[in-house]
């Protein structure tokens, strides 16, 4: 037996469909996955205000949905905790959520009567149910197995099955108790059973319901469809959402193309029909990104834009769902030869010579998660395209940099020492654990062989302990040109690192009248990078500002930073406030090296060149740690 401590009230439990992993809705405001064989803590998502009720594995796996009193949705990368989308969903505390057998769609129900079902991906709001009686509270929602069919019931003393594409209803199942706060249905949708107070479990015959005249969602025949084919029905269905509507074969031989994985000796050996689009290099930094299957789908939505597709655009009243679920289902057939379409190269070349260095750093900044949870995000943020900086090859990869939260460092001293903490299984042989030499000299060479030996660490070289944290960059004249290059940088850096880690970020920005922006997101990085303002920073005003969002930011046993990142003489005609766990990156004019007038107030500071990137994440970590 193994126990995993939630550390608060825990209403929900669910097994994610491998097996492998259990999520849990905690009342600390936090939904926590751990590792089912050991029992370790993997992954945690930090972001409702209030306390969660519900939470649901997608059926791959890849994501979680939770529900919770602060009326919204919110789904998560399962691995890594961060969110990937917030829903207001409900004008009542959303009460359960639970995603559709096929993934595609996610259904909660809320203490306003109602259930919603949103379409996963976009999260738009497909359809929402208000069968049950006005000023009820629903407790639960389940998909038939099938996800023709959805049972909803609460506090009205009754279970409803809807149709979850018309929201017609198909059955009233009435009871006498005061409310039911369960359902599930038998795996083959037979039977649905409902769970009430008073250790009460009633049995619900449903085998009627499947010869009902209702229109259902078609189920997809068994069984997994080909690695190289199991993106295309929901990269398909995705860009028909955006108005896209390439053929079939182009689409997948632009995913093809732009995976990067071609080795560029062989493309003028290359004779396919998008052989050309591999020579131009636009073409060749999209493919450079390697970015994994759905995000790819992003990537071809930009290509695609301008393009005459009308001729494939499928008949008037089909749903891109339809046409997921269908693509599914023929891709699952018998393969047939057909003559593709020949594909609108010119048009193609076109788009792929537009690609220049502010796209790729747009692309970059957003990162391939944030892409493939919506690939219409690099669509909607062209308009924004002009407040990039065109950054080169080798700075944007450094937007790719996260600072690790906690830990041993590297093993990196020498000697005995006396300043050491932990141990790692790399390091020189001279930090090597000494307890360790009393091995036989065999089993000593073996260990080493095999990477088993254990070796310190040096507490100097430990890793920041994350935090809660308000940034305020400079967006105003005197940081243009070379400081900004560095101040957004190292903003973009520590902000993906506090997502990463499931850590609530606000950005700040000082110039003009200032605004801010929570950064709950990785696309929400992009206003990093996009705003700036013509009027001098108010550093005095940026900072009221910064103290008493940061009071907001009290979630955490660590207290909340503010870090302000500016060109050195910031805050110089200013009299700063008082302000505690106050920290600066002072990045310094070219040619010059002053003492910033704000260091005195700050608990830590850093000064950097312009430019710098060597030192850049040290000196980052040990001012955001």
């Amino acid at each position: 037996m193994r126990t995993m401590v939630a550390g608060d009230t825990c209403p929900q439990v669910a097994w994610s469909p491998a097996g492998d992993r259990v999520a849990a809705a905690v009342w600390d405001r936090t939904v926590k996955v751990w590792d089912s064989a050991s029992g370790e803590l993997v992954a945690q998502g930090v972001g409702h205000q209030s306390d969660i009720w519900a939470v649901n594995w997608s059926p791959d796996g890849r994501f979680l949905a939770s529900a919770a009193s602060d009326r919204t949705v919110r789904a998560w990368d399962s691995g890594t905790g961060l969110i990937v989308h917030a829903i207001d969903a409900h004008a009542d505390r959303a009460t359960d959520v639970e995603w559709s057998p096929d993934g595609r769609l996610l259904a909660s129900a809320s203490a306003d009567a109602t259930v919603a079902i949103w379409t996963a991906g976009t999260w738009e709001l497909r359809l929402r149910y208000q069968g049950h009686r006005e000023f009820k509270v629903l407790y639960c929602v389940s998909w038939s197995p099938n996800g023709s069919l959805i049972a909803s019931a609460g506090s009205d003393q009754v279970v409803r099955i809807w149709d979850p594409l018309t929201g017609r209803d198909v059955a009233e199942l009435p009871f006498e108790e005061e409310y039911a706060s369960d359902l599930a249905w038998s795996p083959d949708g037979a039977f649905l059973v409902s769970a009430h107070q008073g250790d009460l479990f009633r049995f619900w015959d449903t085998r009627h319901l499947w010869a009902a005249d209702h229109e259902a969602v078609a189920v997809p025949a068994a069984g997994p469809l080909p690695r190289e084919l199991a993106v295309l029905p929901e990269a398909l269905a995705g860009l028909h959402r955006l108005g896209l509507h390439p053929p079939l074969s182009l689409l997948k031989n632009l995913l093809e193309r732009l995976a990067g994985h071609q080795d560029p000796r062989s493309l003028d050996q290359d004779e396919t029909p998008l052989a050309a689009l591999g020579k131009i290099p636009g073409f060749r930094e999209l493919a450079s990104l390697r970015w994994p299957a759905r995000a790819r789908v992003g990537l071809a939505a930009l290509l695609l834009r301008e393009l005459p597709l009308d001729a494939w655009r499928p008949p008037a009243g089909v749903s891109s769902d339809e046409i997921s679920t269908a693509l599914a289902r023929a891709l699952r057939g018998e393969a047939t030869e057909v003559q593709a379409p020949p594909p609108p190269l010119a048009a193609l070349q076109q788009a792929a010579e537009a690609v220049d260095d502010r796209l790729l750093t747009l692309l970059s900044a957003l990162g391939p998660e944030a892409v493939a949870a919506d690939p219409g995000l690099p669509l909607r943020l062209l308009p924004r395209l002009a407040a990039m900086p065109p950054l080169s090859a080798p700075r944007r990869q450094l937007l790719g940099i996260r600072l690790r939260s906690g830990g041993a460092g590297r093993s990196l001293g020498h000697g005995p020492g006396s300043e050491r903490s932990g141990v790692e299984r790399r390091g020189d042989l001279r930090s090597l654990l000494p307890s360790q030499l009393a091995l036989p000299p065999a089993l000593l060479t073996s260990r080493h062989l095999r990477g088993e030996l254990l070796y310190r660490a040096r507490t100097g070289e430990e890793s920041p302990r994350l935090r809660p944290a308000v940034l305020v960059l400079d967006v105003s004249p005197p940081s243009y040109g070379p400081v900004e290059a560095t101040t957004r940088l190292a903003a973009h850096v520590l902000a993906s690192s506090l997502l990463q880690a499931g850590l609530p970020v606000v950005l700040v920005t000082a110039g003009g009248r200032g605004e801010v922006y929570s950064l709950d997101r990785l696309a929400d990085l992009v206003e990093i990078w996009t705003r700036r303002s013509l009027e001098p920073a108010a550093a005095g005003q940026s900072l009221r500002a910064a103290r008493a969002l940061r009071e907001t930011l009290r979630e955490g046993p660590l207290e909340p930073a503010v870090v302000v990142l500016a060109h050195a003489y910031f805050g110089a005609e200013d009299q700063a406030p008082a302000l505690s766990c106050l920290r600066g990156l002072f990045v310094q004019y070219p040619g010059q090296q002053v003492r910033p007038p704000l260091a005195a107030a700050c608990e830590r500071w850093e000064s950097v060149a312009a430019g710098e990137t060597a030192t850049l994440a040290g000196r980052l970590a040990r001012v955001a740690g």
